[in-house]
């Protein structure tokens, strides 16, 4: 029989315990550690920068990766897009704490975009990823 210290016992229930849901090494996971950073727009900005970015990127295939930072009721919530050299489009959308209040862990959910194409439309909402899918697929949690 192996008997394992208390102390390491704790320690592992508390690693396990710590969420380490990080949205922007799981962006660069997915478009590959030299994607070109669009950028991240927060709450009320000025979002243009970082579509045209994303839009060229799309349009040359060029691994990218960008965020735009959301309003949440209760956590910060985030939307990331990342593209790869492939022409694959991943959209993850990282929570901060899905149970109304501190303490609670992070979160990311992924779909996948199948046939992307750029969203150009002026009455899109300038909160979201300027890519449309011709078909969008939940891919459920990665990440918590």
């Amino acid at each position: 029989m192996i008997r394992v210290p208390l102390g390491c016992v704790v320690l592992l229930a508390l690693v396990a315990a710590c969420n380490t849901c990080n949205l922007d090494e799981s962006l660069r996971a997915r478009a590959g550690s030299s994607a070109m950073d669009c950028g991240s727009v927060p709450i009320g900005g000025d979002a243009s920068g970082v579509d045209a970015c994303v839009l060229a990127a799309l349009a040359n295939r060029t691994p990218f990766i960008a965020r735009y930072v959301l309003q949440g009721i209760d956590s910060n919530v985030v939307s990331g897009v990342a593209g790869d050299k492939q022409g694959r489009i991943s959209f993850l959308l990282w929570d901060g704490g899905r149970c109304r209040g501190p303490g609670c862990d992070s979160v990311i959910t992924e779909s996948t975009c199948e046939g992307p194409t750029p969203n150009t439309s002026t009455t899109r909402d300038p909160l979201k990823v300027p890519i449309v899918c011709a078909t969008l697929v939940d891919r459920g949690r990665a990440c918590g």
